[in-house]
Protein backbone atom coordinates (compact mmCIF):
# COMPACT_ATOMS: atom_id res chain seq x y z
CA UNK A 1 0.00 0.00 0.00
CA UNK A 2 1.51 3.10 -0.92
CA UNK A 3 2.11 5.62 1.96
CA UNK A 4 0.55 9.42 1.75
CA UNK A 5 2.62 11.70 2.82
CA UNK A 6 2.48 13.03 5.99
CA UNK A 7 0.18 16.01 7.04
CA UNK A 8 3.47 18.21 7.44
CA UNK A 9 4.80 17.24 4.11
CA UNK A 10 1.42 18.21 2.94
CA UNK A 11 1.36 21.87 4.82
CA UNK A 12 5.39 22.22 3.20
CA UNK A 13 3.59 21.64 -0.35
CA UNK A 14 0.21 23.83 0.56
CA UNK A 15 2.78 26.67 1.37
CA UNK A 16 5.18 26.46 -1.92
CA UNK A 17 1.92 26.73 -3.87
CA UNK A 18 1.31 29.53 -2.31
CA UNK A 19 4.84 31.38 -2.88
CA UNK A 20 4.64 29.73 -6.81
CA UNK A 21 1.45 31.24 -7.61
CA UNK A 22 2.30 34.79 -6.18
CA UNK A 23 5.55 34.42 -7.36
CA UNK A 24 3.52 33.17 -11.25
CA UNK A 25 1.32 36.19 -10.92
CA UNK A 26 4.08 38.60 -10.14
CA UNK A 27 6.89 37.16 -12.94
CA UNK A 28 4.58 35.92 -15.77
CA UNK A 29 6.27 32.98 -17.82
CA UNK A 30 8.86 34.24 -19.88
CA UNK A 31 8.70 33.19 -23.37
CA UNK A 32 9.94 29.44 -24.15
CA UNK A 33 8.62 28.59 -20.71
CA UNK A 34 5.85 26.70 -18.89
CA UNK A 35 4.22 28.21 -15.44
CA UNK A 36 1.93 25.28 -14.55
CA UNK A 37 4.27 22.03 -13.58
CA UNK A 38 4.58 19.30 -11.66
CA UNK A 39 7.42 19.04 -8.70
CA UNK A 40 10.31 17.18 -9.36
CA UNK A 41 13.11 15.51 -7.96
CA UNK A 42 15.64 15.67 -10.58
CA UNK A 43 18.73 17.33 -9.85
CA UNK A 44 18.97 20.85 -11.23
CA UNK A 45 22.31 19.83 -13.04
CA UNK A 46 19.88 17.49 -15.10
CA UNK A 47 16.90 19.62 -15.37
CA UNK A 48 19.29 22.11 -16.95
CA UNK A 49 20.40 19.24 -19.63
CA UNK A 50 16.91 18.25 -19.98
CA UNK A 51 16.04 21.45 -21.07
CA UNK A 52 19.03 21.95 -23.79
CA UNK A 53 18.27 18.66 -24.85
CA UNK A 54 14.59 19.62 -25.82
CA UNK A 55 15.91 22.88 -27.67
CA UNK A 56 18.31 20.85 -29.50
CA UNK A 57 15.57 18.99 -30.88
CA UNK A 58 13.56 22.26 -31.33
CA UNK A 59 16.66 24.44 -32.87
CA UNK A 60 18.56 21.44 -35.00
CA UNK A 61 16.54 18.13 -35.42
CA UNK A 62 13.08 19.42 -36.45
CA UNK A 63 12.40 19.58 -40.31
CA UNK A 64 10.42 23.47 -41.33
CA UNK A 65 7.42 21.60 -41.39
CA UNK A 66 7.28 20.49 -37.99
CA UNK A 67 8.00 16.65 -38.11
CA UNK A 68 11.50 14.95 -36.83
CA UNK A 69 12.83 12.23 -39.45
CA UNK A 70 13.97 9.15 -39.32
CA UNK A 71 17.12 7.60 -39.92
CA UNK A 72 16.22 8.00 -43.88
CA UNK A 73 15.50 11.21 -43.61
CA UNK A 74 11.42 10.49 -43.61
CA UNK A 75 9.17 11.73 -41.17
CA UNK A 76 9.13 9.83 -38.28
CA UNK A 77 5.76 9.74 -36.56
CA UNK A 78 6.22 8.72 -33.41
CA UNK A 79 9.49 10.27 -32.76
CA UNK A 80 7.46 13.57 -33.58
CA UNK A 81 4.80 12.27 -31.10
CA UNK A 82 7.85 11.75 -28.21
CA UNK A 83 9.24 15.40 -29.46
CA UNK A 84 6.29 17.22 -28.55
CA UNK A 85 6.17 15.24 -24.95
CA UNK A 86 10.04 15.96 -24.49
CA UNK A 87 9.67 19.64 -24.86
CA UNK A 88 6.59 19.76 -22.92
CA UNK A 89 8.49 18.06 -19.60
CA UNK A 90 11.09 20.36 -20.34
CA UNK A 91 9.34 23.27 -20.22
CA UNK A 92 9.30 24.80 -23.67
CA UNK A 93 5.59 25.06 -24.68
CA UNK A 94 5.90 27.23 -27.68
CA UNK A 95 8.84 25.10 -29.19
CA UNK A 96 5.76 22.29 -28.81
CA UNK A 97 3.19 23.74 -31.53
CA UNK A 98 4.90 22.86 -34.41
CA UNK A 99 5.25 19.76 -34.00
CA UNK A 100 1.74 19.45 -32.73
CA UNK A 101 0.39 20.91 -35.88
CA UNK A 102 2.42 18.56 -38.19
CA UNK A 103 0.51 15.52 -35.98
CA UNK A 104 -2.50 17.26 -36.88
CA UNK A 105 -1.84 17.54 -40.13
CA UNK A 106 -0.95 14.14 -40.20
CA UNK A 107 -3.05 11.85 -37.19
CA UNK A 108 -3.44 8.97 -39.54
CA UNK A 109 0.40 8.19 -40.51
CA UNK A 110 0.39 7.78 -36.30
CA UNK A 111 -2.87 6.58 -36.06
CA UNK A 112 -2.55 3.41 -38.10
CA UNK A 113 0.16 0.64 -39.57
CA UNK A 114 -0.58 -1.13 -42.39
CA UNK A 115 -3.50 -3.40 -41.05
CA UNK A 116 -5.43 -0.71 -39.62
CA UNK A 117 -5.75 1.04 -36.43
CA UNK A 118 -2.88 1.16 -33.97
CA UNK A 119 -2.93 0.61 -30.47
CA UNK A 120 0.44 2.38 -29.54
CA UNK A 121 -0.22 5.33 -32.45
CA UNK A 122 -3.66 6.51 -31.23
CA UNK A 123 -2.31 5.80 -27.54
CA UNK A 124 0.65 8.66 -27.89
CA UNK A 125 -1.54 10.91 -30.40
CA UNK A 126 -3.92 10.79 -27.12
CA UNK A 127 -1.01 11.67 -24.68
CA UNK A 128 0.29 14.55 -27.21
CA UNK A 129 -3.20 16.06 -27.50
CA UNK A 130 -3.57 16.06 -23.67
CA UNK A 131 -0.60 17.39 -23.32
CA UNK A 132 -1.37 20.48 -25.46
CA UNK A 133 -4.74 20.94 -24.01
CA UNK A 134 -6.74 19.36 -26.94
CA UNK A 135 -9.63 17.30 -26.89
CA UNK A 136 -8.53 14.41 -27.74
CA UNK A 137 -12.25 13.92 -29.59
CA UNK A 138 -11.50 16.37 -32.61
CA UNK A 139 -7.67 15.94 -32.31
CA UNK A 140 -6.82 16.06 -36.03
CA UNK A 141 -10.68 15.85 -37.36
CA UNK A 142 -10.59 12.36 -35.53
CA UNK A 143 -11.98 10.93 -32.32
CA UNK A 144 -8.26 9.64 -30.84
CA UNK A 145 -10.66 7.67 -27.62
CA UNK A 146 -12.96 6.50 -29.69
CA UNK A 147 -10.59 5.05 -32.42
CA UNK A 148 -8.59 3.76 -29.28
CA UNK A 149 -11.17 1.91 -27.22
CA UNK A 150 -12.41 -0.14 -30.52
CA UNK A 151 -9.37 -2.02 -30.34
CA UNK A 152 -9.77 -3.40 -26.74
CA UNK A 153 -10.34 -7.10 -26.69
CA UNK A 154 -12.95 -8.79 -24.33
CA UNK A 155 -9.91 -9.71 -22.12
CA UNK A 156 -8.89 -6.17 -21.89
CA UNK A 157 -5.91 -6.61 -23.92
CA UNK A 158 -5.93 -3.49 -26.81
CA UNK A 159 -4.94 -4.24 -30.24
CA UNK A 160 -3.12 -7.44 -31.75
CA UNK A 161 -2.18 -10.92 -29.64
CA UNK A 162 1.59 -9.99 -30.95
CA UNK A 163 3.98 -7.13 -31.67
CA UNK A 164 6.76 -6.96 -33.77
CA UNK A 165 9.33 -4.00 -33.99
CA UNK A 166 8.28 -1.76 -36.50
CA UNK A 167 7.41 1.66 -37.01
CA UNK A 168 3.74 1.00 -35.84
CA UNK A 169 4.54 -1.38 -32.83
CA UNK A 170 7.67 0.90 -32.59
CA UNK A 171 8.40 -0.62 -28.84
CA UNK A 172 7.96 -4.72 -30.37
CA UNK A 173 6.07 -5.26 -26.95
CA UNK A 174 2.58 -6.06 -26.12
CA UNK A 175 3.23 -4.93 -22.54
CA UNK A 176 4.40 -1.56 -23.23
CA UNK A 177 2.22 -0.95 -26.04
CA UNK A 178 -0.53 -2.24 -23.34
CA UNK A 179 0.96 0.44 -20.70
CA UNK A 180 0.86 3.42 -23.04
CA UNK A 181 -2.40 2.29 -24.04
CA UNK A 182 -2.88 2.87 -20.00
CA UNK A 183 -1.07 6.43 -19.75
CA UNK A 184 -3.59 7.20 -22.45
CA UNK A 185 -7.18 6.14 -20.70
CA UNK A 186 -5.65 7.84 -17.46
CA UNK A 187 -4.89 11.10 -19.41
CA UNK A 188 -8.36 11.34 -21.10
CA UNK A 189 -9.76 10.91 -17.32
CA UNK A 190 -10.76 7.04 -18.31
CA UNK A 191 -9.90 4.02 -16.62
CA UNK A 192 -10.11 0.22 -17.50
CA UNK A 193 -10.25 -2.59 -15.11
CA UNK A 194 -9.95 -5.14 -17.39
CA UNK A 195 -6.96 -3.55 -19.59
CA UNK A 196 -5.33 -3.17 -16.19
CA UNK A 197 -5.99 -6.47 -14.91
CA UNK A 198 -4.13 -7.82 -18.43
CA UNK A 199 -1.05 -6.14 -17.60
CA UNK A 200 -1.25 -7.30 -14.01
CA UNK A 201 -1.59 -10.48 -15.19
CA UNK A 202 2.00 -10.51 -17.05
CA UNK A 203 3.97 -9.72 -14.45
CA UNK A 204 6.90 -11.93 -14.01
CA UNK A 205 7.23 -13.89 -10.79
CA UNK A 206 10.68 -11.78 -10.18
CA UNK A 207 7.90 -8.47 -10.01
CA UNK A 208 9.02 -7.00 -13.51
CA UNK A 209 7.74 -7.35 -16.58
CA UNK A 210 9.29 -9.03 -19.24
CA UNK A 211 9.78 -8.10 -23.19
CA UNK A 212 7.72 -10.31 -25.02
CA UNK A 213 6.11 -9.73 -28.09
CA UNK A 214 3.46 -12.02 -27.05
CA UNK A 215 1.98 -14.73 -24.84
CA UNK A 216 4.82 -17.08 -25.57
CA UNK A 217 5.94 -20.01 -23.71
CA UNK A 218 8.99 -19.97 -21.68
CA UNK A 219 11.00 -17.73 -19.31
CA UNK A 220 9.58 -14.85 -17.76
CA UNK A 221 12.07 -12.14 -16.63
CA UNK A 222 12.06 -8.78 -15.35
CA UNK A 223 12.90 -6.12 -18.17
CA UNK A 224 13.57 -2.40 -16.66
CA UNK A 225 12.18 -0.93 -19.85
CA UNK A 226 9.03 -2.78 -20.05
CA UNK A 227 8.91 -2.72 -16.35
CA UNK A 228 8.76 1.20 -16.35
CA UNK A 229 6.30 1.58 -18.47
CA UNK A 230 4.50 -0.55 -16.84
CA UNK A 231 4.36 1.23 -13.46
CA UNK A 232 3.70 4.38 -15.47
CA UNK A 233 0.28 2.33 -17.03
CA UNK A 234 -0.51 1.58 -13.80
CA UNK A 235 -0.24 4.32 -11.92
CA UNK A 236 -2.25 6.64 -14.40
CA UNK A 237 -5.17 4.50 -14.25
CA UNK A 238 -5.26 4.43 -10.50
CA UNK A 239 -3.84 0.96 -9.17
CA UNK A 240 -1.03 0.88 -6.64
CA UNK A 241 2.08 -0.02 -7.61
CA UNK A 242 3.18 -3.53 -7.10
CA UNK A 243 5.88 -3.89 -4.34
CA UNK A 244 7.80 -6.69 -6.14
CA UNK A 245 7.94 -4.60 -9.33
CA UNK A 246 10.24 -2.10 -7.13
CA UNK A 247 12.51 -4.31 -5.73
CA UNK A 248 13.07 -6.16 -9.26
CA UNK A 249 14.44 -3.05 -10.60
CA UNK A 250 16.26 -2.23 -7.28
CA UNK A 251 18.04 -6.12 -8.80
CA UNK A 252 18.11 -4.70 -11.54
CA UNK A 253 19.74 -1.20 -11.17
CA UNK A 254 23.36 -1.45 -12.95
CA UNK A 255 26.44 0.08 -10.69
CA UNK A 256 26.94 3.10 -12.68
CA UNK A 257 22.99 3.74 -11.09
CA UNK A 258 21.54 2.91 -14.83
CA UNK A 259 19.84 0.26 -15.94
CA UNK A 260 20.22 -1.33 -19.30
CA UNK A 261 18.21 -3.88 -21.62
CA UNK A 262 20.32 -4.85 -24.49
CA UNK A 263 23.92 -4.10 -23.82
CA UNK A 264 26.28 -4.75 -21.27
CA UNK A 265 26.66 -1.46 -19.88
CA UNK A 266 23.38 0.97 -19.33
CA UNK A 267 21.72 2.79 -21.89
CA UNK A 268 19.34 5.70 -22.21
CA UNK A 269 16.33 4.34 -22.86
CA UNK A 270 16.31 1.90 -20.31
CA UNK A 271 16.92 4.31 -17.49
CA UNK A 272 14.89 6.82 -18.62
CA UNK A 273 11.85 4.42 -19.10
CA UNK A 274 13.05 3.03 -15.24
CA UNK A 275 13.01 6.28 -13.68
CA UNK A 276 9.67 7.74 -15.30
CA UNK A 277 8.17 4.28 -13.93
CA UNK A 278 10.17 5.00 -9.95
CA UNK A 279 8.49 8.54 -10.52
CA UNK A 280 5.29 7.44 -11.06
CA UNK A 281 5.34 4.82 -8.47
CA UNK A 282 6.16 7.94 -6.09
CA UNK A 283 9.56 6.84 -5.52
CA UNK A 284 12.84 9.38 -5.14
CA UNK A 285 15.21 7.81 -7.45
CA UNK A 286 18.01 10.01 -5.00
CA UNK A 287 17.67 8.07 -1.84
CA UNK A 288 20.24 5.51 -0.92
CA UNK A 289 18.31 2.59 -2.04
CA UNK A 290 18.73 3.96 -5.81
CA UNK A 291 22.05 4.76 -5.21
CA UNK A 292 25.26 2.99 -6.23
CA UNK A 293 28.84 3.30 -5.03
CA UNK A 294 30.35 5.60 -2.72
CA UNK A 295 32.03 9.02 -2.28
CA UNK A 296 32.58 10.97 -6.33
CA UNK A 297 31.83 7.68 -7.90
CA UNK A 298 28.13 7.40 -6.28
CA UNK A 299 25.26 7.62 -8.86
CA UNK A 300 21.88 7.66 -8.90
CA UNK A 301 19.65 6.73 -11.86
CA UNK A 302 19.36 10.21 -12.61
CA UNK A 303 23.30 11.60 -12.28
CA UNK A 304 22.66 8.04 -14.32
CA UNK A 305 21.23 10.05 -17.18
CA UNK A 306 23.87 12.94 -17.10
CA UNK A 307 26.45 10.66 -18.25
CA UNK A 308 23.80 10.20 -21.84
CA UNK A 309 23.97 13.60 -22.61
CA UNK A 310 26.67 14.85 -25.02
CA UNK A 311 27.00 18.30 -24.01
CA UNK A 312 28.85 19.64 -26.86
CA UNK A 313 25.29 19.33 -29.26
CA UNK A 314 22.61 19.30 -26.40
CA UNK A 315 21.08 15.73 -27.05
CA UNK A 316 21.75 12.38 -25.47
CA UNK A 317 23.26 9.05 -26.90
CA UNK A 318 21.81 5.70 -26.07
CA UNK A 319 25.41 4.26 -25.02
CA UNK A 320 27.69 7.05 -23.03
CA UNK A 321 30.08 6.69 -25.55
CA UNK A 322 27.55 7.21 -28.81
CA UNK A 323 26.84 9.96 -30.92
CA UNK A 324 23.41 12.47 -29.79
CA UNK A 325 20.33 10.94 -31.45
CA UNK A 326 17.32 12.81 -31.67
CA UNK A 327 14.74 9.78 -31.82
CA UNK A 328 16.85 8.62 -28.22
CA UNK A 329 16.47 12.43 -27.07
CA UNK A 330 13.01 12.90 -27.24
CA UNK A 331 12.38 9.67 -25.64
CA UNK A 332 14.85 9.96 -22.81
CA UNK A 333 14.46 13.91 -22.23
CA UNK A 334 11.05 13.07 -20.10
CA UNK A 335 12.90 10.99 -17.59
CA UNK A 336 15.74 13.93 -17.39
CA UNK A 337 12.82 16.43 -16.18
CA UNK A 338 11.96 14.46 -13.99
CA UNK A 339 8.55 13.66 -15.27
CA UNK A 340 6.34 10.86 -16.08
CA UNK A 341 3.79 9.43 -18.42
CA UNK A 342 0.78 11.01 -18.50
CA UNK A 343 2.50 14.08 -18.39
CA UNK A 344 0.19 17.24 -16.63
CA UNK A 345 -2.24 18.79 -19.39
CA UNK A 346 -1.76 22.91 -19.22
CA UNK A 347 -4.13 24.57 -16.21
CA UNK A 348 -4.66 21.37 -14.23
CA UNK A 349 -4.40 21.88 -10.54
CA UNK A 350 -5.22 18.59 -8.54
CA UNK A 351 -5.08 18.17 -5.06
CA UNK A 352 -1.29 18.10 -4.36
CA UNK A 353 -2.03 16.14 -0.91
CA UNK A 354 -3.56 13.35 -2.86
CA UNK A 355 -0.52 13.09 -5.56
CA UNK A 356 2.06 10.92 -4.18
CA UNK A 357 4.25 11.02 -7.74
CA UNK A 358 8.08 12.14 -6.46
CA UNK A 359 7.26 11.74 -2.95
CA UNK A 360 9.77 10.33 -0.80
CA UNK A 361 7.42 8.80 1.97
CA UNK A 362 5.15 7.36 -0.81
CA UNK A 363 8.09 4.19 -1.42
CA UNK A 364 6.14 0.93 -0.29
CA UNK A 365 8.49 -1.50 2.16
CA UNK A 366 7.56 -5.25 2.47
CA UNK A 367 5.80 -7.42 -0.20
CA UNK A 368 2.65 -7.65 -1.60
CA UNK A 369 1.15 -7.05 -5.34
CA UNK A 370 -1.72 -4.54 -6.81
CA UNK A 371 -5.28 -4.68 -5.10
CA UNK A 372 -7.52 -3.36 -7.19
CA UNK A 373 -8.18 0.55 -8.63
CA UNK A 374 -11.21 0.76 -6.49
CA UNK A 375 -12.90 3.20 -9.23
CA UNK A 376 -16.33 1.93 -10.24
CA UNK A 377 -16.94 0.08 -13.41
CA UNK A 378 -19.10 -0.97 -15.80
CA UNK A 379 -20.04 -5.01 -16.15
CA UNK A 380 -17.41 -4.64 -19.17
CA UNK A 381 -14.78 -3.56 -16.91
CA UNK A 382 -14.52 -0.42 -18.73
CA UNK A 383 -15.31 2.85 -16.99
CA UNK A 384 -15.88 6.57 -17.95
CA UNK A 385 -15.00 7.47 -14.86
CA UNK A 386 -13.05 11.01 -14.23
CA UNK A 387 -9.65 10.25 -12.57
CA UNK A 388 -7.58 12.40 -10.37
CA UNK A 389 -3.91 13.10 -12.50
CA UNK A 390 -0.67 14.05 -10.79
CA UNK A 391 -0.28 16.95 -8.63
CA UNK A 392 0.40 20.37 -10.46
CA UNK A 393 2.09 23.76 -8.96
CA UNK A 394 2.11 27.01 -10.81
CA UNK A 395 5.24 28.16 -11.08
CA UNK A 396 7.07 30.80 -12.45
CA UNK A 397 9.88 29.81 -15.10
CA UNK A 398 12.43 32.32 -15.81
CA UNK A 399 13.76 32.71 -19.87
CA UNK A 400 15.63 30.24 -22.22
CA UNK A 401 16.45 26.67 -22.86
CA UNK A 402 18.75 26.19 -19.73
CA UNK A 403 16.35 27.42 -17.30
CA UNK A 404 12.92 27.24 -18.22
CA UNK A 405 13.27 24.50 -15.85
CA UNK A 406 11.03 22.48 -13.21
CA UNK A 407 11.48 23.44 -9.58
CA UNK A 408 12.04 20.54 -6.84
CA UNK A 409 9.96 20.86 -4.07
CA UNK A 410 12.83 21.25 -1.25
CA UNK A 411 13.48 24.91 -3.57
Amino acid sequence: MLRQPAPAKRRRLGALLVVAVVAALTLGPAPGAVADTRPTLAPDELLSVASQAAGWLAGTQLAPDGSLANQLGRPDPVSTASTVLAMRAAGLVSEADAPTRWLEQHVEALARDGQGDSATGLALAILVAHTQGLPVETFGGQDLLARLTALRNPDGHYGPASSAFGSYDPFGDVAIRQSLVLSALGAAGRTDAAAADWLERRQCPDGGWALQQGDVPGPCTASPHTTGYALQGLSAVGREVPRRALRALSRLQRPDGGFGQLYPDSDALATAAALQGLIAAGVDPNTDRWRKGAGGDAATPFTAMLRFSMNQSGGFSLLKSGAPDAGVTAQVTIAAAGQRLPLLAPGAEPDPAGDTAGSPSAEPSGDGTSAGSGLTTGSDGFSSGLLLSGGAVALAAIGGYSLGRRRRPSD
